[in-house]
């Protein structure tokens, strides 16, 4: 039993390092060179605009705008090409986070090699690392469907799957932590862009879905 227990640690420790190490060059990545001239993608002038001025527009949702005038107060930026970088600063986060809920997501169906497989595949994409760079929408759009599908089916587990759940020890604590997280990374991917509305459909559904698929069952 020990030696079960040390190599059980041991591979744990394996897939954390693992996981850091396509984290952190994820992160790299993306952050690279992300201080280019703001005159190479029309669409993030209007946006530093409004980050700048405290001013908002239908046409691009707010998380972005917020999350950018965030990381431009923490940055303490000012001018225009400050702003930019901490903005884009915040895109290239949230691209990094993309990989790591891909990571747990496919970690629930599949083995943890090919969990990094699929979380390498996202490091390394050029769509992901490309508009990574931009203020654009397109990253936060992918990261929190993402992360509501992952915490959807967590809550979906601890819920109604507990006898063949990957979550040793289902409680009702852990039943409202999957909800508010459901919700919350729900409600991030409907104020990232407006074409993530039919999520809130889907991810209300599935729930009723799978519950009554186990009923049948």
């Amino acid at each position: 039993m020990p030696t079960k227990n040390r190599l059980h640690l041991r591979s744990g420790w394996v897939i954390y390092t693992v996981l850091f190490v396509l984290l952190a060059l994820s992160l790299y990545l993306n952050l690279a060179a992300n201080n280019f001239p703001l005159s190479f993608h029309f669409d993030e002038v209007n946006k530093i605009g409004c980050i700048k001025n405290n001013t908002q527009d239908f046409l691009h949702p707010v998380l972005i705008l917020k999350l950018g005038k965030a990381f431009s107060a923490l940055a303490g930026a000012v001018s225009v090409d400050e702003i930019s970088v901490a903005a884009r600063t915040s895109t290239a986060i949230l691209g990094t986070l993309l990989c790591g809920f891909t990571f747990l997501l496919a970690r629930t169906f599949l083995s943890a090699g090919y969990a990094f497989l699929a979380t390498a595949l996202t490091a390394l994409s050029p769509g992901i690392v490309v508009h990574s760079h931009f203020i654009k929408e397109d990253i936060a759009r992918s990261c929190f469907p993402v992360a509501s599908l992952l915490f959807c089916i967590y809550f979906i587990e601890s819920s109604f799957l507990s006898e063949k759940s990957v979550l040793r020890q289902p409680s009702a604590a852990r039943q409202h932590s999957f909800t508010l997280l459901w919700g919350l990374t729900l409600g991030f991917a409907v104020s990232s862009k407006y074409t993530a509305l039919p999520a809130v459909i889907y991810f209300s559904l599935l729930p009723m879905v799978v519950l009554g698929i186990g009923v049948c069952a």
